[in-house]
């Protein structure tokens, strides 16, 4: 491959539309003088100047014809942070002149040669997973009278899932105090864990809980079930049926809600709906609460399995973003290990 794609991001797709219109003008000036005065070398400036037109109209076309996109993103991203899409350009012999831009999510024009490899920045601004992107390709070479383009919907071989841009919330007090009536603790941070036992996988298993001593020992695929720690559990029941706008907003409370439930060691627990099916499932890590809330869809979202021992808070769109729309719908009066049956 030639050298990366160069970041010379530019507002506007390439092109010239007044060099074309002073060429243009020019062209029939000389034309009108050359009827009146009858001069031949007149004749021949405008008949060379439409040569140039018609060159600089043509061109664009084949310089685009044969070109070759692919693109690539990373797994995760957060509306309103900028992405980095991997774009490869490929095409039989060297094309000047080639400019690209991605649409959705929107990135600046950036100038592209091809073959390339290189960057383009675009930043996501809504939530969602996005499985394709809309590019511009277009090309004014070599004359830049005219830009020619193409629009192209590429498939990413691997989905970007979009979270939420979280909206900092604080703990339900009953959460961060532990037990009823009693004083602030510190818990472990997500992350320890004690292993209580080994069984067969079972399709759906983390990867990160295969015990490959095991496997190596018994021959078959193993796994690793863990010992819940003693420590309070918050589940969050994100329900995003509503009004667009009012859903976005609820999906950044629960992120933001996600969020200081992890960084201060208490287990989260999320009940949310999917496309085709709800998921009620343990959240380890702030990345794993955004791809879930990536997912989340305006849907009813399972009412459980509820973990026993949880403080339940149900987070619903509003118009009135706030308090009222991050509702505590029950406060269990144990904070214990989860029943196992």
């Amino acid at each position: 491959m030639e050298p990366p794609l160069p970041v010379n991001p530019s507002p506007r797709p390439p092109g010239g539309r007044r060099r074309l219109v002073v060429v243009l003008v020019m062209g029939l000036a000389l034309f009108g003088i050359a009827r009146t005065t009858g001069a031949g070398w007149m004749i021949v400036i405008v008949s060379g100047l439409a040569a140039v037109v018609v060159v600089g109209t043509i061109w664009p076309f084949f310089t685009l014809r044969g070109v070759k996109l692919a693109l690539s993103a990373p797994p995760d991203g957060t509306v309103g942070t900028p992405v980095f899409f991997a774009v490869t350009l490929s095409a039989r012999g060297r094309r000047e002149g080639l400019a690209l831009r991605l649409t959705h999510p929107e990135s600046e024009w950036v100038r592209a040669p091809a073959p390339a490899d290189g960057e383009v920045m675009a930043t996501p601004q809504r939530r969602g997973v996005v499985t394709r992107v809309d590019v511009e390709l277009r090309s004014a070479a070599p004359l830049a009278l005219v830009s020619l383009g193409r629009r192209r919907r590429v498939r990413l071989p691997r989905p970007l899932e979009v979270g939420p841009r979280p909206h900092e919330q604080s703990l339900p007090r009953a959460a961060a105090m532990g037990a009823p009536g009693g004083d602030p603790q510190p818990f472990a941070r997500v992350g320890s864990e004690i292993v209580r036992s080994l069984r067969e996988y079972v399709p759906g298993d983390p990867s990160r809980l295969v015990h490959w001593a095991g496997t190596a020992r018994r021959g078959d695929l193993m796994v690793k079930e863990l010992e819940e720690p003693d420590r309070p559990r918050v589940t969050v029941i994100v329900d995003l049926r509503g009004p667009e706008d009012d859903a976005e907003d609820a999906a950044s409370r629960a992120a933001g809600l996600a969020g200081a439930v992890l960084r201060n060691g208490l287990s989260l627990f999320m009940l949310t709906a999917e496309p085709g099916h709800g998921v009620a499932a343990p959240v380890h890590t702030a990345r794993e609460a955004g791809r879930r809330l990536a997912r989340a869809i305006a849907a009813a979202p399972p009412e459980g399995p509820i973990p026993r021992g949880s403080h339940v808070v149900r987070i619903t769109p509003s118009p009135k973003s706030g308090s009222s729309a991050t509702n505590v719908v029950d406060q269990l009066p144990h904070f214990g290990r989860e029943r196992r049956r």
